[in-house]
């Protein structure tokens, strides 16, 4: 896996020291099949704590890795890099590199680990760029995240048919990095920066803020020009980020509290119980009572256990 360097094996506590929590997925048949396309091997997520360094020379597969939060640095075979969230980059066979977190803040990063063919490096002309050892930064973080976080979900039940959606998501996420990355980071920017700011108002304060005018309220900016920021920096509208967060919340109410529907909708501020189940429905796909009673059906059913979960490992 990304975090274990092949001349320290011999010292399986050095890198996971370092690791604050980590979400993985190991796949050993990949090391004996064959494929034009692409083998993947394993991913995840690791929270890696200030400070964080590894250094290798060599690397037995192509890692790709994700940046989403926090701050480090990149050593890529002789050339610095500074890595933000969005920072995207590739590293494998001997390929000397050093990836370092910040001493200030813990840094997030996605991962995954594979042995590419000849469909893959001829066919994504990202894949290509990335292995002549250049960095990209994307501005659509969001969307990154969801696609490595989906490979990791499916790369952790290890069936045929999650084999063939990874390997179709793995593609989807080739595109993604092409389509919503340069080499220039935007991350800086002051435009940048009142997005994240705004984002972070939203996520942390989403019961009391109702609407996108009451989040730019929030953030004293205009609301015309919140919405740009979304346009430019993320895939979804604020109203559609304010809208996911208050339903997923109204979910917790309704099969954690055990909430009416009735009630729920007064807590979370809207005018009438229809108001709230039509905005319930339209994000979640079923009704607040349909969703309530699914839950409960399933409650007494068990739940498949990764068997390749690792020993002392956090989920």
């Amino acid at each position: 896996m990304a975090i274990f360097d092949q001349d320290t094996s011999s010292e399986p506590g050095y890198f996971s020291s370092q690791i604050r929590m980590a979400r993985r997925f190991f796949n050993p048949d990949a090391l004996d099949s064959g494929s034009e396309n692409y083998r993947m091997v394993s991913g995840g997520k690791e929270i890696c704590i200030p400070g964080y360094r590894v250094m290798r020379e060599n690397f037995n597969y192509w890692a790709l890795e994700l940046v989403s939060s926090g701050r480090g640095t990149l050593h890529l075979n002789g050339r610095s890099f500074n890595l933000l969230p969005g920072s995207v980059y590739l590293y494998g066979p001997g390929i000397p590199h050093q990836i370092s977190a910040d001493k200030g803040d813990a840094m997030e990063k996605y991962f995954i680990d594979i042995i590419p063919g000849n469909q893959v490096q001829e066919s994504f002309t990202i894949f290509k760029h990335l292995m002549s050892e250049n960095i990209l930064y994307s501005h659509s973080l969001e969307s990154l995240k969801r696609t490595f976080e989906e490979i990791t979900e499916y790369g952790r039940l290890r069936t045929e048919g999650s084999k063939e959606i990874n390997s179709k998501l793995f593609e989807i996420l080739l595109l993604k990095i092409s389509e919503t990355s340069t080499e220039d980071s935007i991350h800086e920017s002051p435009a940048y920066g009142t997005y994240m700011r705004c984002r972070k108002i939203i996520e942390n304060r989403y019961i009391e803020i109702t609407s996108v005018q009451v989040a730019a309220d929030e953030a004293n900016i205009d609301i015309s020009y919140l919405c740009r920021l979304f346009r430019k920096f993320d895939t979804q509208t604020p109203y559609k980020l304010i809208t996911g967060l208050r339903m997923n919340h109204a979910a917790g109410m309704l099969i954690r509290d055990g909430m009416s529907v009735k009630r729920v909708a007064l807590e979370l501020g809207y005018d009438s119980p229809f108001t709230f189940s039509r905005r319930f429905k339209k994000v979640m796909a079923v009704s607040p009572l349909d969703f309530t009673e699914g839950y409960r059906k399933k409650q007494n059913k068990s739940f498949f256990v990764d068997p390749r979960h690792q020993p002392g490992e956090k989920p």
